[in-house]
């Protein structure tokens, strides 16, 4: 087999696509594949394992990309919920200035009627 005759063979697969290789070669057009008894055979073998690795090649690339996305918005998430829990203890820490200030309030309108309770009158 020459450089030129397995470069012409590599771009007629390229042509067909893999299904079609698929076909072909399991049919035996290429010769037995397993094992391969033809240089064109293990050429088609060869193709195939090739175009299965870039295809898990890009898999695993747009796995990584997905992941990348989903860590960077679970940090988004983490700082805006930092970003909710000291708002909310500052809110809890009102919330309390506010009903200390409204039982006070509540004790100075009710001081008559609880001078008489107290003290009786």
């Amino acid at each position: 087999m020459t450089g030129f005759k397995a470069a012409g063979f590599l771009q007629h697969l390229e042509k067909l696509g893999e299904d079609t290789v698929r076909t072909e070669l399991a049919e035996g057009k290429y010769g037995s594949p397993l094992p391969p008894t033809d240089w064109r055979a293990q050429a088609a073998l060869d193709f195939l394992e090739r175009k299965s690795n870039f295809r898990q090649l890009t898999i695993a690339e747009e796995a990584l990309s997905i992941a990348k996305d989903a860590n960077r918005i679970a940090s988004e998430q983490a700082a805006s919920a930092r970003e909710s829990a000291a708002l909310a203890g500052s809110q809890a820490k009102w919330a309390m200035y506010a009903a200390i200030i409204a039982t006070v309030a509540a004790l100075i309108t009710a001081k008559d009627q609880l001078l008489v309770l107290i003290f009786g009158a």
